[in-house]
């Protein structure tokens, strides 16, 4: 073999020596690909808001921490935040005659005591970005009311539907 032939061999013999050793020196890293579930939400209706009888032409009034008041049941992940809304709020109940107007008072609290609940505006909802569920993962929201039927008002039942709907704040 020619000096010159020898000397391309080995050459290309040391080049695939560097080239191989520039491939065998590569780096890794790993991360973990995660997702903390949180619990379901659900809503427990506890209770209507109830006027039970009432006189035509007088105005009647139930507290959010009085007998007669509507209830909800909010449960979820503990200490996390919460969005409210009422979806269906009417401003009448109907029934046999004209219809009743209603106005809302509304109060939630971790605890299932109205008593201690912070007061809200149903008619605009909640957005609870600074209080979460209770850290037992609760959230209790109250509702009172006033009817006001007119003076001659038709004798009968009249009723309307409340609804409420939450998500976590965020998601």
């Amino acid at each position: 073999m020619s000096r010159l032939m020898k000397a391309s061999v080995l050459t290309c013999v040391m080049l695939g020596a560097v080239v191989s050793s520039a491939t065998a020196q590569t780096a890794t890293g790993s991360i973990l690909a995660k997702a903390n579930v949180l619990k379901a939400l659900t809503v427990t209706a506890g209770g209507d808001l109830d006027f039970g009888l009432v006189v035509a032409g007088v105005n009647k009034t139930i507290a959010t921490s009085a007998g007669g008041a509507g209830k909800f049941t909010i449960e979820g992940q503990a200490n996390q935040a919460v969005n409210v809304s009422f979806t269906s709020l009417p401003a009448t109940l109907s029934g046999t005659g004209p219809a009743i107007p209603i106005s809302y008072t509304g109060a939630y609290s971790g605890t299932n005591s109205a008593g201690s609940g912070t007061s809200f505006s149903p008619s605009v909802g909640l957005n609870i970005s600074n209080q979460a569920l209770s850290g037992a993962g609760f959230m209790y929201i109250f509702l009172g009311g006033t009817v006001s039927p007119a003076a001659g008002q038709t004798p009968g039942v009249y009723q309307g539907t409340v609804t409420i709907e939450v998500g976590y704040n965020g998601y």
